[in-house]
Protein backbone atom coordinates (compact mmCIF):
# COMPACT_ATOMS: atom_id res chain seq x y z
CA UNK A 1 0.00 0.00 0.00
CA UNK A 2 2.75 2.20 0.97
CA UNK A 3 3.97 1.62 -2.86
CA UNK A 4 0.77 2.44 -4.05
CA UNK A 5 0.44 5.86 -2.12
CA UNK A 6 3.70 6.96 -2.75
CA UNK A 7 3.33 6.63 -6.46
CA UNK A 8 0.19 8.24 -6.16
CA UNK A 9 1.40 11.42 -5.58
CA UNK A 10 2.54 12.00 -8.83
CA UNK A 11 -1.43 12.18 -9.21
CA UNK A 12 -2.55 15.27 -7.07
CA UNK A 13 -5.96 14.06 -7.26
CA UNK A 14 -5.19 10.61 -5.41
CA UNK A 15 -4.28 11.02 -1.71
CA UNK A 16 -3.69 9.26 1.20
CA UNK A 17 -7.48 9.52 2.53
CA UNK A 18 -8.32 8.07 -1.43
CA UNK A 19 -7.60 4.51 -0.66
CA UNK A 20 -9.40 2.38 1.23
CA UNK A 21 -7.97 -1.07 2.45
CA UNK A 22 -9.84 -4.27 2.03
CA UNK A 23 -10.56 -7.17 4.65
CA UNK A 24 -7.54 -8.87 2.00
CA UNK A 25 -5.30 -6.08 2.30
CA UNK A 26 -5.32 -5.19 -1.21
CA UNK A 27 -5.36 -1.22 -1.35
CA UNK A 28 -7.73 0.23 -4.05
CA UNK A 29 -9.18 4.02 -4.96
CA UNK A 30 -11.95 5.58 -3.71
CA UNK A 31 -15.19 4.59 -5.48
CA UNK A 32 -15.71 6.71 -8.96
CA UNK A 33 -12.47 8.94 -9.60
CA UNK A 34 -10.09 7.26 -11.95
CA UNK A 35 -7.26 8.42 -13.90
CA UNK A 36 -7.64 9.24 -17.68
CA UNK A 37 -4.52 9.14 -20.27
CA UNK A 38 -5.31 12.51 -20.93
CA UNK A 39 -4.53 13.66 -17.49
CA UNK A 40 -8.28 14.62 -16.74
CA UNK A 41 -9.85 13.43 -14.19
CA UNK A 42 -14.20 12.11 -15.17
CA UNK A 43 -16.51 9.87 -13.05
CA UNK A 44 -16.58 6.57 -14.22
CA UNK A 45 -19.64 4.65 -14.45
CA UNK A 46 -18.97 1.82 -12.11
CA UNK A 47 -22.95 1.38 -11.39
CA UNK A 48 -26.01 1.21 -13.53
CA UNK A 49 -29.18 1.83 -11.64
CA UNK A 50 -31.73 -2.07 -12.93
CA UNK A 51 -35.42 -0.77 -13.33
CA UNK A 52 -38.33 -3.16 -14.89
CA UNK A 53 -42.15 -2.70 -14.51
CA UNK A 54 -42.49 -6.05 -14.86
CA UNK A 55 -41.76 -6.24 -10.53
CA UNK A 56 -42.77 -3.69 -7.71
CA UNK A 57 -41.95 -0.56 -7.75
CA UNK A 58 -39.36 0.49 -4.37
CA UNK A 59 -41.15 1.09 -1.68
CA UNK A 60 -38.79 3.23 0.11
CA UNK A 61 -35.86 5.35 -1.04
CA UNK A 62 -33.66 2.34 -3.03
CA UNK A 63 -33.81 0.62 -6.38
CA UNK A 64 -34.87 -2.86 -7.52
CA UNK A 65 -31.38 -3.53 -8.48
CA UNK A 66 -28.00 -2.29 -9.57
CA UNK A 67 -25.19 -3.23 -11.68
CA UNK A 68 -21.56 -3.21 -10.58
CA UNK A 69 -18.83 -4.18 -12.77
CA UNK A 70 -20.14 -7.72 -13.54
CA UNK A 71 -22.13 -7.89 -10.22
CA UNK A 72 -25.90 -7.14 -10.08
CA UNK A 73 -27.55 -6.59 -6.73
CA UNK A 74 -31.36 -7.45 -6.69
CA UNK A 75 -32.67 -5.47 -3.47
CA UNK A 76 -35.20 -7.76 -1.54
CA UNK A 77 -38.31 -8.88 -3.31
CA UNK A 78 -41.66 -9.40 -1.36
CA UNK A 79 -44.87 -11.23 -2.72
CA UNK A 80 -46.18 -7.89 -4.14
CA UNK A 81 -47.70 -8.38 -7.55
CA UNK A 82 -46.07 -5.71 -9.67
CA UNK A 83 -49.69 -5.07 -11.85
CA UNK A 84 -51.96 -4.57 -8.66
CA UNK A 85 -49.59 -3.63 -6.44
CA UNK A 86 -51.63 -6.03 -3.98
CA UNK A 87 -49.33 -8.16 -1.35
CA UNK A 88 -49.76 -11.88 -1.32
CA UNK A 89 -51.55 -13.08 2.30
CA UNK A 90 -51.68 -16.46 1.02
CA UNK A 91 -49.05 -19.58 2.16
CA UNK A 92 -45.37 -19.61 2.44
CA UNK A 93 -45.58 -21.29 -0.59
CA UNK A 94 -47.17 -18.97 -3.11
CA UNK A 95 -45.49 -15.61 -1.22
CA UNK A 96 -41.99 -17.62 -2.33
CA UNK A 97 -43.59 -18.01 -5.98
CA UNK A 98 -44.07 -14.30 -6.09
CA UNK A 99 -40.85 -13.46 -4.59
CA UNK A 100 -38.43 -15.16 -6.81
CA UNK A 101 -40.55 -14.49 -9.99
CA UNK A 102 -39.88 -10.58 -9.19
CA UNK A 103 -36.41 -10.97 -8.66
CA UNK A 104 -36.52 -13.26 -11.92
CA UNK A 105 -38.41 -10.24 -14.10
CA UNK A 106 -35.44 -7.88 -12.32
CA UNK A 107 -32.91 -10.03 -13.55
CA UNK A 108 -34.35 -10.40 -16.92
CA UNK A 109 -34.49 -6.55 -17.36
CA UNK A 110 -29.85 -6.96 -16.69
CA UNK A 111 -29.90 -9.28 -19.15
CA UNK A 112 -29.28 -12.18 -16.68
CA UNK A 113 -31.78 -15.58 -15.26
CA UNK A 114 -31.88 -17.12 -12.08
CA UNK A 115 -28.98 -19.31 -13.66
CA UNK A 116 -26.60 -16.07 -13.00
CA UNK A 117 -27.57 -15.77 -9.72
CA UNK A 118 -24.43 -16.26 -7.06
CA UNK A 119 -25.66 -16.08 -3.47
CA UNK A 120 -29.22 -15.30 -1.83
CA UNK A 121 -30.33 -14.23 1.39
CA UNK A 122 -33.80 -15.53 2.19
CA UNK A 123 -35.82 -12.93 5.07
CA UNK A 124 -39.08 -15.36 6.88
CA UNK A 125 -40.69 -14.64 9.57
CA UNK A 126 -41.32 -18.60 10.53
CA UNK A 127 -38.79 -20.65 10.27
CA UNK A 128 -40.89 -23.95 10.92
CA UNK A 129 -42.16 -22.93 7.24
CA UNK A 130 -38.48 -23.43 5.94
CA UNK A 131 -39.36 -26.77 4.12
CA UNK A 132 -42.51 -25.53 2.15
CA UNK A 133 -40.64 -22.25 1.31
CA UNK A 134 -37.37 -25.03 0.56
CA UNK A 135 -39.75 -26.80 -1.82
CA UNK A 136 -40.74 -23.94 -4.33
CA UNK A 137 -37.49 -22.40 -3.96
CA UNK A 138 -35.50 -25.18 -5.32
CA UNK A 139 -37.48 -25.34 -8.88
CA UNK A 140 -36.40 -21.78 -9.66
CA UNK A 141 -32.28 -22.52 -9.98
CA UNK A 142 -31.73 -25.56 -12.55
CA UNK A 143 -27.36 -25.15 -12.95
CA UNK A 144 -26.01 -24.91 -9.84
CA UNK A 145 -27.76 -23.60 -6.80
CA UNK A 146 -26.42 -20.30 -5.68
CA UNK A 147 -24.84 -20.03 -1.65
CA UNK A 148 -27.85 -18.73 0.79
CA UNK A 149 -28.21 -17.24 3.72
CA UNK A 150 -31.43 -18.32 5.50
CA UNK A 151 -32.64 -16.27 8.43
CA UNK A 152 -35.55 -15.60 10.85
CA UNK A 153 -36.60 -11.90 11.55
CA UNK A 154 -38.97 -11.08 14.19
CA UNK A 155 -41.08 -9.10 11.70
CA UNK A 156 -41.08 -8.21 8.02
CA UNK A 157 -42.88 -5.31 6.19
CA UNK A 158 -46.77 -5.34 5.90
CA UNK A 159 -47.20 -9.07 7.59
CA UNK A 160 -45.65 -10.72 5.02
CA UNK A 161 -44.05 -13.59 5.21
CA UNK A 162 -40.56 -14.03 2.93
CA UNK A 163 -38.14 -11.24 1.39
CA UNK A 164 -35.71 -12.71 -1.00
CA UNK A 165 -32.66 -10.69 -2.35
CA UNK A 166 -29.85 -11.82 -4.52
CA UNK A 167 -26.73 -11.77 -6.53
CA UNK A 168 -26.36 -12.76 -9.89
CA UNK A 169 -23.05 -12.31 -11.33
CA UNK A 170 -22.49 -11.26 -15.53
CA UNK A 171 -21.07 -13.97 -17.79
Amino acid sequence: MKNLIKSSRKNKNLTRRNFLKTAAGAAITAPYIIHCKGGSNQKAEMKKIIKTDSAPEPVGPYSQAIEAGKFVFVSGQIPMNPETKQLDKGDIKSQTKIALENIAEILKAAGLNMNDVVKTTVFMSDLDEFTEMNEVYSKYFSEGKPARSTVQVAKLAFGIKIEIDAIAIKK
